[in-house]
């Protein structure tokens, strides 16, 4: 019997790109110590290094903070970000221009009134 690791690279990348998650609903909400996201990460992108790379041409980590990267996995392309008030708080400059380019984004209330203020 053959294992993953023999197949053709070709193949194993088809499979891991095939392996992508839908479009997801993303909350990012603050535990008054860090950003939170209501999803466990893709599971491509921990199953080797090989998954890990090819689902990371696909993901952004996003969120991080001055002392560490971001570790929120988000697709652009297909993702929608929500964002709670208590984030908003919490945001950095570089938090907010990627907020200000995303394709997908859905707010509170209170951010909407900030936004047309």
């Amino acid at each position: 019997m053959a294992n993953f690791h023999d197949l053709p690279a070709e193949l194993r990348i088809l499979i891991w790109q095939y392996s992508h998650p839908g479009p997801r609903d993303i909350v990012v909400s603050w535990d008054g110590i860090d950003f939170a996201s209501n999803l466990s990460p893709p599971t491509v992108a921990h199953v080797c290094h090989e998954s890990r790379e090819e689902a990371l041409k696909h993901f952004s980590l996003i969120f991080g903070r001055p002392d560490r990267p971001g570790y929120i996995l988000f697709d652009n392309s297909m993702d929608t970000l929500f964002v709670t008030d208590e984030v908003d708080y919490q945001l950095t400059t570089s938090d907010r221009s990627f907020i200000n380019n995303l394709k997908h984004f859905r707010f509170t209330n209170v951010m909407a009134q900030k936004c047309t203020s």
